[in-house]
């Protein structure tokens, strides 16, 4: 008897410590199954986040297992966990340089967007100790991340200008009525700006920063990436003259040449609610037209006579009017004035070379005289 409880005891410690092995061996793994006991019930609690918003601990599987993410494991992105449950724990921000960084093993993209991030004015606000700063899965997602291109992805064409919304509303509710809005929201327009075709994605600065391409200095080149594309704004029979004549303007030449004050794109159409000329609201329109120019430091004191003439001229269009006739007077009697120069030049060499020629044959006829004498 005694012979057959040691071996049932011995069995027992056995699997005792087998069944301790997998649990310190295999924990990962029973951890990983273990989340969705609690996470995976839509009742399961919420916390006020110090930012004020309210953190839904809800995990939709369906929602992970159709991301960009869905053979990572919770702890491969949450890897400050170890304990499950964690009473009294409450896990750190997910560190997504943790996979997404150049060079990296796991297929992740391969960029150093997370760089430009941590230069940018998000990534600035976030280091300064800003709460409401947005992290990479404010914009990109949490546990539906998706790819870039993916109708779904927080961050695509259609996407992009609702996620910004959730912090910067004032500037998305300009944007939605603007042309560029209405284009992109009603109209479905692929070719239609969102936020981050003027802003940039992640290498977003304040507009007083060089390396903004809002700033003065790239405002234009900004806005030319569409406005000078016929296969972009040419299709839909918007004229790409407008960047041209603007360059060619005083506004342009002055701001070519380093002007900060000099009127750009922006300070006459506006910024986000940039509007046709024919709508009343319009920075533009024919009744706002001295509004606009007379801004402070502009032309104060602007009268309607600035909105009689066209704005964008080209002057080398007939329907340009006086423009037209008199840059093309200008243009030929230039070119006479050039031509009657260089004639008169010629005229005047040539004279000159036949008197020196005279003068060298009579020099030649005194010396053959003297020598017949």
């Amino acid at each position: 008897m005694s012979k057959h409880v040691s071996s049932l005891t011995l069995l027992l410690a056995v699997l005792a410590l087998l069944f301790g092995w997998m649990e310190s061996g295999g924990s990962a793994q029973v951890e990983v199954k273990n989340c969705s006991i609690c996470h995976g019930k839509q009742s399961y609690k919420r916390y006020v986040l110090p930012s004020g918003d309210v953190a839904d601990l809800f995990v939709d599987e369906a929602v992970l297992a159709g991301s960009v993410h869905h053979e990572r494991e919770c702890i491969g992105c949450h890897a400050d966990v170890t304990t499950v449950p964690h009473e009294g724990y409450k896990p750190k921000p997910v560190d997504c340089t943790r996979c997404h960084y150049l060079g990296n093993p796991v297929k992740a993209p391969q960029s150093e967007t997370y760089q430009a991030y941590l230069e940018s004015a998000h990534g600035q606000a976030l280091a300064k100790g800003i709460e409401k700063a947005p992290r990479c899965q404010d914009c990109h997602g949490t546990h539906d991340v998706q790819k870039n291109e993916s109708p779904d992805s927080l961050v695509s064409q259609f996407m992009v200008s609702d996620t910004c919304a959730a912090c910067h509303r004032k500037a998305w509710d300009d944007f939605r009525q603007s042309i560029h809005g209405i284009s992109l929201y009603d109209k479905r327009s692929a070719d239609a700006p969102a936020c981050t075709s003027c802003h940039g994605e992640h290498g977003i600065f304040a507009k007083d920063d060089p390396r903004s391409r809002t700033n003065l200095s790239h405002v234009i080149d900004d806005c030319a990436e569409c406005h000078e594309a016929m296969e972009i704004v040419g299709k839909y029979g918007v004229s790409i003259s407008q960047i041209e004549t603007y360059r060619k303007s005083f506004h342009g030449i002055a701001s070519r040449f380093g002007s900060t004050v000099a009127a750009n794109c922006a300070s006459c159409h506006g910024h986000h609610l940039v509007l046709p000329q024919n709508d009343p609201r319009s920075t533009v329109s024919i009744e706002n037209i001295p509004k606009t120019c007379g801004q402070l430091a502009c032309h104060e004191g602007a009268g309607t006579n600035f909105a009689i003439g066209k704005v964008h001229v080209n002057p080398e269009e007939e329907e340009s009017g006086m423009v037209y006739y008199v840059s093309t007077f200008f243009r030929y009697f230039t070119a006479l004035v050039i031509l009657g120069l260089v004639v008169h030049i010629a005229l005047d060499l040539g004279r000159r070379f036949l008197g020196i020629k005279k003068q060298k044959s009579g020099k030649e006829g005194e010396s053959a005289g003297k020598e017949g004498s």
